[in-house]
């Protein structure tokens, strides 16, 4: 895959049922979830429905880290609110 032959690497792996390496074929270097989630579907196997997930995961990661600091955030904004009335409510 040095030489850039993803689409060759991809026929070869399915041909031979090696799914793993086809779907990370298809992520990594074609990068492509959709074509990823046909081959998934197609084939049915755990460990290619896990890569595929890992992949959809790593691409959402910067959109899924500002909403867990917003979630945060707002978790934060709710205690410093709610601890003067706890402490008010303990008098």
């Amino acid at each position: 895959m040095d030489h850039g032959l993803y689409e060759e690497a991809l026929t070869i792996y399915k041909k031979y049922e090696q799914h793993v390496n086809a779907i990370n074929v298809l992520v990594e270097y074609i990068v492509s979830i959709e074509r990823g989630l046909d081959y998934a579907n197609k084939v049915n196997k755990p460990e290619v429905w896990s890569r595929l997930a890992k992949a959809q995961l790593d691409g959402l990661r910067i959109r899924d880290s500002i909403g867990i600091a917003l979630c945060f955030l707002v978790h934060l904004i709710q205690l410093t609110i709610n601890v003067p009335r706890f402490l008010h409510q303990g008098r």
